[in-house]
């Protein structure tokens, strides 16, 4: 018989239930490599890694095209001209990317209930997430903002994670930027903490956006990105219906939102960033484990 495709290697792979900063999925990689190794494994096409992903016996099949082609532009190639969709996908791009939404037979659909609203072609990346932007770029995007304005990025220091920036004030009229690590803890979903500390009263969401919609009264405002508007134009200009202006009404990435404000999944109530949110350690503060400053 032939040599197994991609796809039956990486299926060969165990993957992890749970995953840490310092994780990458070994079925998320054997599929790269199994991809790439024709070109010497250096980058892959867009649209050859597109068509793996989704085409017949993919493991994707089941999302349209043009998700995954907007996720991989916007998300998963670091390039900065998301439009180009000549431009290739490099090995570093996805190892991020398996860090960041892996495992590997998860990754896709769980990058775009993170990210992502609409379906189909209405598929738009969520307006508060801002890329790989720097943490000064981030503070002055928020300059001039009124508490409860915030964005998502990559963490600059720490690229295999998020960062959540949010506004709050710090008394006597003066404003404070907070900056928080997200932790992707694979099928769990992403909480403020690693897993090993984790303690009961920690909420961990299935999703980012589902922490968003989860903390209504501290993430009320997003601060809105240049890609979104870039993916919002792509969006109507194909015929789509712009997800996003304004709000998403009671969904917001795939998940049900309550009236109240909470997360229609069985969680308790929101997390609360503020309460015990380690300070991200772009700034030496504490990271993994403790409360952030202030």
């Amino acid at each position: 018989s032939g040599a197994p495709t991609s796809a039956e290697q990486a299926a060969q792979v165990a993957a992890p239930d749970t995953m840490s900063e310092g994780d990458v999925d070994p079925a998320g990689m054997a599929f790269w490599d199994g991809l790439a190794a024709p070109s010497g494994g250096a980058s892959v096409p867009l649209t050859v890694l597109r068509d793996a992903l989704v085409g017949a016996g993919g493991a994707f099949s089941h999302v349209p095209p043009v998700a995954v082609s907007r996720l991989l532009r916007y998300v998963v190639r670091r390039a900065s001209n998301a439009a180009d969709a000549a431009a290739p996908v490099d090995r570093r791009d996805w190892e991020l990317f398996m860090h960041r939404f892996g495992p590997f037979r998860r990754c896709v659909d769980k990058a775009l209930a993170c990210l992502f609203t609409g379906e189909g072609e209405s598929t738009t990346l969520a307006p508060w997430f801002h890329g790989a932007i720097s943490r000064a770029a981030a503070e002055a995007l928020m300059g001039g903002a009124s508490p409860g304005h915030f964005l998502v990025r990559f963490s600059e220091n720490f690229p295999t994670l998020f960062t959540l920036v949010y506004l709050k004030s710090a008394g006597g009229g003066a404003m404070r930027n907070k900056h928080c690590l997200l932790y992707n803890l694979g099928d769990r979903g992403y909480a403020l903490k690693r897993e090993a500390s984790l303690s009961a009263r920690d909420v961990v969401y299935p999703s980012i956006a589902a922490f968003v919609a989860g903390n209504p009264g501290i993430l009320s405002h997003p601060c809105y990105s240049a890609l979104y508007h870039q993916c919002l134009a792509e969006v109507e200009a194909a015929g789509g219906i712009g997800r996003g202006r304004g709000g998403d009404g009671a969904r917001f990435g795939g998940i049900d939102v309550d009236d109240d404000g909470s997360i229609g999944s069985g969680d308790d109530g929101g997390s609360d960033p503020d309460a015990d949110a380690p300070e991200d350690e772009d700034d030496g503060g504490a990271g993994g484990g403790g409360a952030g400053g202030g």
